[in-house]
């Protein structure tokens, strides 16, 4: 009993190995405009910032695309990032380098100044990060805008999203590529996109989500490659055959 076991739990662990490869496309559907630089993820919904005309932040059903909410973002034709803390909404602005804490109906509560701001903003669950393009750079930082570490790129750094493990950044330079990276910068793998362009990022605790935004104007919803999110349920009854 103990052989057949043991052949069982090596086909579920077999099996959960080749689930979940980092970039498996899940789902997609049209962004809500064109140019989705930025995304968040919060309370069951995900913002959108679209670069285009009313540079509109917009809430989206994940289900489905639709739009549920939306509102002008403080960082108007310039604006990068964005990120939810559990409480604000952040997102920034590309000339003068300021970040906004919002409401999720836009009411802006603050703001703060930073250096090299550029690519976008994500929460790891204790710190907000934001990207630089000179030079190529992570920042960690304070809500209150005090950064504490960073680490260079050998890449150009878009909008990063955090599982609070990994971060993950999309860039079009030296290669359309997604990337999953330590805190410390170490790439722990890659992908490429299956579009060009991929901007806005951010993860829903399961899954990692991204914006395309040449030749198409998409939400992609992808697999973070992270065993323990796709393990199968039927694996700790696979066990029991050892009782």
């Amino acid at each position: 009993m103990r052989k057949v076991g043991l052949v069982f739990l090596a086909a579920g662990l077999a099996a959960a190995a080749a689930w979940g490869a980092f970039g498996d496309i899940l789902q997609s559907f049209p962004a809500p405009n064109s140019y989705p630089l930025a995304l968040a993820y919060e309370n069951g919904y995900l913002w959108v910032y679209c670069n285009t005309s009313p540079y509109n932040f917009y809430r989206v059903n994940p289900s489905n695309g639709s739009v549920v909410a939306s509102f002008v973002s403080p960082g108007g034709s310039v604006g990068r990032g964005a990120a939810w803390d559990g409480t604000y909404l952040y997102t920034g602005n590309s000339t003068t380098d300021y970040i906004f804490r919002m409401s999720t109906t836009g009411s802006v509560y603050g703001s703060f100044g930073v250096s090299n701001f550029y690519g976008g903003l994500t929460w790891d669950h204790t710190y907000l990060w934001y990207t630089g393009t000179s030079p190529n750079y992570f920042y960690r930082m304070t809500t209150a805008g005090s950064v504490n570490s960073s680490f260079s790129a050998t890449f150009y750094p878009f909008d990063p999203g955090s599982d609070g493990t990994y971060i993950y950044c999309g860039t079009y330079t030296p290669s359309q590529q997604i990337y999953k990276l330590t805190t410390a910068g170490s790439i722990v793998e890659s992908h490429a996109p299956p579009a060009n362009y991929p901007w806005g990022c951010t993860h829903d605790g399961t899954d990692l989500w991204f914006g395309t935004t040449t030749g198409t104007n998409y939400i992609w919803r992808v697999d973070d490659g992270v065993l323990s999110n796709v393990a199968p349920a039927s694996l700790g009854k696979v066990k029991a055959l050892f009782k």
